[in-house]
């Protein structure tokens, strides 16, 4: 199942790559077209990053529970860093980011 999992995302990948060489070329237009960076951006989000955040999204809530049990004896503060790092940020990537805008 995992095999098929990763070769989905690897021809996923492979397919939208060449996409990327032709989107200067074509949002340079400004002919009222849909441009080809916008809906490229929105693609690679739905396909590539928001999988891999619904998986950090996973891990972060798995990671967070011996994160806590760590940071705990330093205080409330220690908890909410953890709690920021491993639940927070993928929420706030898997969720309330729009689409198609990353790494702001």
């Amino acid at each position: 199942m995992m095999r098929i999992w990763m070769v989905s995302i690897l021809i996923s990948a492979l397919l939208l790559s060449p996409a990327a060489v032709f989107a200067d070329e074509v949002s340079e237009d400004s002919n009222g077209q849909v441009e080809f960076n916008r809906v490229f951006d929105s693609a690679f989000d739905v396909v590539i990053l928001r999988p891999l955040d619904a998986f950090m999204l996973v891990t972060g809530g798995i990671l967070f529970v011996p994160a806590v049990l760590f940071s705990a004896p330093g205080g409330s503060e220690g908890v909410d860093n953890s709690y920021d790092i491993f639940v927070k940020t993928p929420w706030q990537d898997l969720v309330d980011r729009p689409l198609g805008e990353w790494g702001a």
